[in-house]
């Protein structure tokens, strides 16, 4: 799956956790959106509900961005 820690990090605001928190764990390392909300858990600074909801709105995020046009394996594509 597609992870994206900067739109995770946008959810987390959206969701109303102290932007503090958000870079508080930023600058601890974590890498992804598993990792950041692990850190924000484990320190008490996000509720599992407000958590939930952040990965909610990054997920619809995730969901509603356009997608790319695929080619499957009998594409042909024509020059003319």
């Amino acid at each position: 799956m597609h992870s994206d820690p900067a739109s995770f990090d946008e959810a987390l605001l959206r969701s109303g956790v102290a932007p503090a928190s958000v870079e508080e764990a930023q600058r601890s390392g974590a890498s992804s959106p598993q990792e950041l909300g692990l850190f924000l858990l484990e320190r008490g600074l996000v509720t599992p509900e407000r958590l939930r909801l952040a990965e909610e709105l990054w997920l619809g995020s995730l969901a509603a961005a356009p997608a790319q046009p695929q080619l499957g394996p009998y594409s042909v594509v024509r020059p003319w």
